[in-house]
């Protein structure tokens, strides 16, 4: 892409990239390879005190209390984190906030500038929703987008009731201690000791076996050495994990079997079937039915994981196998049957939690993003009129 866009690259880093999210702000300079800090926003209404999460974007309530987390947010990102020199740049943020220019770029184009790709379909599962959209010659296809009320939030909330499905009988720590950890906690457990595992190709009902796994059960099922099977399939057996937690001021050991361990993270997979929330799978085959043949050949050489919850060891691998068994067994997909073992996935573990930051960073150190964007004077004289649709963004694609 680099080679093909003929625009200079800013000497000095004077541009502010930021991301919001429902939970965290990504800020830095552009040009750098990753955000400097991640802010996390806690969503309390200033008035009620009332957590907000789930987020109801028709609540006036809720709408007031975001102008209040993103005023509260970019004091942190310009006067602590990144220590802007007011001086420089003219930031005044008190009950407005005013730039001397701004450019919004939708999110999902952003996402595939790094992989200098011009077509692609993005599946960003993030904390509280997972969206998919395509975008063809770099144009977010709105008209196409799908998404579902899963997320990290799920996670979190279905590791809770297995915890106490599970929980031991000889315990310290009773059912009414687990409610009271807050998500923070848990979702810390869930980065360090959840996986997401196979569902279809298993032998042992609590979890999935590898190619090199498999092979060693049928060998020790020919063998007929009953101790020695016995001492061997109980090395493949899931651990149990063991984490000092502090609840109540006191400290307590939390045991997390191993046979739950792989079935945090399957309500992503299977949907919640009480709300009628479909799941990843359903939205991202329908995604795929329902563009025009020509997008989808070319979306298809190009699906994008990113965001936050896609970082869960195995996601990527199951999402394969379920998609594959949607296309098999489904007769409501059957139209797109063809595309079994012919998509092709992207996915950077590394930065998919900011990988369309990084885009942002390739967009603000251009020379030319003064020109592209909007200036204040414009918006003062104009208001809201100014704002183009999202769906209008062609700044950029003609110099790809």
């Amino acid at each position: 892409m680099t080679d093909r866009l003929k625009l200079g690259l800013l000497s000095e880093k004077t541009i502010i990239v930021i991301e919001f999210g429902s939970y965290f702000i990504k800020c830095g300079f552009a040009g750098d390879s990753s955000p400097r800090y991640f802010i996390k926003l806690n969503s309390i209404n200033p008035e009620t005190k009332e957590k907000l999460f789930p987020l109801k974007k028709t609540n006036q309530i809720t709408e007031q209390s975001w102008i209040h987390l993103v005023n509260k947010g970019l004091n942190l990102v310009f006067l602590k984190y990144l220590q802007v020199n007011t001086k420089d740049i003219v930031v005044i943020i008190c009950d407005d906030v005013l730039f001397p220019f701004v450019l919004f770029a939708p999110n999902p184009f952003l996402t595939l500038i790094p992989y200098k790709k011009k077509d692609g379909l993005i599946i960003d599962c993030g904390r509280s929703e997972t969206r998919i959209i395509p975008v063809y010659e770099g144009v977010p296809l709105y008209s196409n987008l799908y998404y579902t009320e899963l997320g990290m939030i799920d996670i979190i909330q279905n590791l809770r009731e297995l915890l106490i499905l599970n929980l031991e009988e000889k315990s310290q720590i009773t059912k009414e201690m687990i409610q009271e950890i807050d998500d923070e906690t848990l979702e810390d457990i869930i980065s360090k000791i959840v996986f997401i595992r196979g569902k279809y190709e298993k032998i042992n009902p609590n979890q999935k076996i590898n190619k090199k796994q498999n092979e060693l059960i049928k060998k020790l099922q020919i063998e007929k050495k009953p101790k020695e099977n016995q001492k061997e399939m109980e090395k493949l057996e899931i651990e149990d994990i063991k984490i000092p937690i502090r609840i109540k001021e006191k400290n307590y050991n939390l045991i997390i079997k191993g046979k739950i361990r792989g079935k945090i993270s399957d309500i992503l997979f299977e949907g919640k079937e009480e709300n009628e929330f479909e799941s990843i799978i359903d939205i991202f085959i329908e995604c795929l039915k329902s563009c025009n043949c020509d997008v989808r050949a070319s979306v298809s050489q190009n699906i994008i994981l990113c965001g936050g919850t896609s970082m869960i060891p195995g996601f990527l691998s199951r999402l394969r196998e379920e998609v594959d068994f949607k296309l098999d067994n489904d007769e409501y997909f059957k139209d797109v049957q063809f595309l079994k073992g012919k998509l092709h996935f992207n996915h950077n573990k590394k930065n998919a939690n900011y990988i369309s930051w990084i885009g942002g960073s390739v967009i603000g150190s251009l020379n030319d993003i003064v020109d592209r964007s909007l200036k204040r004077e414009v918006y003062l004289e104009k208001g809201s009129k100014s704002f183009q649709d999202w769906s209008n963004f062609f700044g950029y694609i003609q110099d790809f």
